[in-house]
């Protein structure tokens, strides 16, 4: 019977060979479980090394800096340049053949289409039009703004005076003070004084 624990996984690297590697492809991935696969060795080595090496854990850091940075990078750019797409231009629900470009019709193994003759599926081996457009990404523009600018950009809460004077009346007359008292009283204790 199998056995159900789990097998230890040991690396005959020394962290002299394994950290250069281990460092140069977390700071591209940012992914400790794909970069240690990648160097061969286990997360739990890796964590550990962390742990017991300061210089070691400080170079993680930088690494994963890094790829925080590349990432940002990206974001910006799909941003403010975009992302060039490809669509398929339909026309009743076919793709539109660019006649531009050498293609024929075939049968399913490749013979070519004969009208009332080929059987199977008609196939065009050519090219098919496309329109390629540019995307851009408001919704990371808005985050890059939020990140870059937050005094100006980022969510604020909505104060809605109707109802803190509602909670401010509502809570004068449990007290049993009069209303302005209590205002006075407030705005005293958000001067400091």
């Amino acid at each position: 019977m199998p056995s159900t624990s789990k097998r230890k996984c040991r690396t005959t690297l020394t962290p002299e060979e394994w950290y250069p590697g281990f460092l140069a492809l977390l700071a591209q991935t940012g992914m400790v479980r794909l970069t240690c696969q990648q160097v061969g060795i286990a997360r739990r080595t890796a964590y550990r090394h962390r742990r017991a090496n300061p210089a070691f854990a400080e170079a993680w850091a930088l690494a994963m800096e890094d790829a925080g940075d590349a990432l940002e990078a990206e974001a910006r750019r799909r941003a403010l340049l975009g992302v060039e797409t490809r669509r398929l231009i339909l026309y009743k629900g076919k793709p539109v053949i660019d006649r531009s470009r050498p293609g024929r019709w075939a049968d399913g193994q490749g013979n070519d289409w004969i009208e009332g003759v080929s059987q199977g599926r008609k196939c065009w081996t050519g090219a098919f039009l496309y329109a390629v457009e540019m995307r851009y990404s408001d919704g990371l523009l808005a985050l890059l703004l939020k990140a870059a600018k937050p005094e100006r950009y980022a969510a604020r809460p909505r104060i809605d005076q109707g109802a803190v004077i509602k909670e401010a009346e509502r809570v004068a007359a449990v007290l049993g003070v009069p209303l302005d008292a209590l205002l006075a009283e407030a705005r005293a204790l958000q001067a400091g004084g």
